[in-house]
């Protein structure tokens, strides 16, 4: 219902500026404390998923921490400390933070809608690995209970997310921890990687551009000075110390045979042939249906016949069709030369 001074103030041209900052609902007034009352939300659940993270690395956390985190000074995260303890979701001592069971239960929640979002977009979408943080980090705040329900029910209940982190179950339960970091193994030893760590951004960027995901298989090296040497999928590779610690593995027998290196779709020329081996692990879900559907399955011979003024995307001869495919997906494709 309308408030009457409000549509008295609307009749009159002196008010309509009044009307146009306090109409209800509509107003500039409501829709900025509307606003406010959100980000302030969010910061409080972006501040009890740092608790949470800090906890189960078996860190304490600080009012220092958590301004780094949200990039606010410490002021404002002291002040944001105190309102969570007032509403007993955290406790502090001695200048540390303590999540309360209640407060370790919604962070619980934040990080379940963040990591099943995160499988989402990499079963079910184009998105590229570098942008399923990002859109997660919006979701977690907008997902209701029911549809985190409804959507790890069609994902047909999903242990794990993308990066390896175990999701957490609508009852607050969450699989074990996997591994140990892949920097602390010797030379010689043989591994798995079962989770890659998505923060920082650009630790996590370097390790997305270099194919470094659960599933790939490794061989330690030996290490130079602040530099980790080794093998993933057949592919020497050297990356600093502090990157090889954001991937956790699990080890293997010494005697496990190394996969790789493969060569892929994109490293062809026009008129090449070549026979598909398999579809590569960053590909899942519609994506990977998609192209085994236009068949790229194990055996399939396929031919390059044309690249794009841009070299992208470039145009391939696949079962007698004309197909093109972007370099992102191309380079999934793993192919092998034809035997005479």
């Amino acid at each position: 219902m309308i408030d009457p001074v409000l549509a008295l103030l609307a009749a009159s041209g002196v008010g309509v500026v009044v009307v146009t900052i306090f109409w209800p609902r509509l107003g500039l007034w409501p829709r900025w404390k509307r606003m406010t009352a959100a980000t302030d939300r969010i910061r409080m659940e972006d501040a009890l998923k740092h608790f949470f993270h800090f906890e189960r690395a078996r860190l304490l956390p600080t009012a220092e921490s958590l301004a780094g985190i949200l990039s606010v000074s410490r002021d404002d995260a002291s002040r944001l400390i105190a309102r969570l303890e007032q509403r007993g979701l955290i406790a502090t001592t001695a200048g540390t933070v303590e999540l309360s069971d209640e407060g370790r239960r919604y962070a619980l929640r934040i990080v379940r809608m963040h990591r099943l979002w995160e499988r989402h977009l990499a079963d079910e979408t184009g998105m590229s690995t570098a942008e399923w943080h990002a859109q997660a980090e919006e979701m977690e705040h907008l997902l209701t209970a029911e549809q985190a329900d409804a959507l790890e029910d069609k994902m047909g209940r999903p242990r794990y997310d993308p990066h390896g982190d175990p999701i957490p179950t609508a009852d607050g339960d969450m699989p074990g921890e996997r591994g140990v970091p892949m920097s602390t193994l010797e030379a010689g030893a043989m591994a798995e990687v079962v989770h890659v760590e998505d923060e920082p951004r650009h630790l996590f960027s370097l390790l997305a551009d270099r194919g470094i995901e659960p599933g790939v298989r490794v061989r330690v090296s030996g290490t130079t000075g602040d530099q980790f040497h080794f093998v993933a999928d057949g592919n020497p590779l050297v990356l600093p110390r502090v990157a090889a610690a954001s991937c956790t593995v699990r080890r293997l027998p010494d005697n496990t045979p190394m996969e790789g290196p493969f060569a892929s779709l994109a490293d062809l020329l026009p008129g090449q042939q070549v026979r598909v081996i398999g579809i590569g692990r960053t590909l899942r879900g519609s994506q990977r249906r998609r192209l085994m559907d236009l068949g790229l399955v194990p055996g399939t011979v396929v031919e390059v016949e044309l690249e794009s003024a841009g070299g992208d995307p470039t145009a391939y001869i696949i079962r007698g069709a004309s197909i093109a495919l972007r370099r992102q997906q191309a380079r999934s494709i793993r192919v092998e030369p034809l035997k005479n």
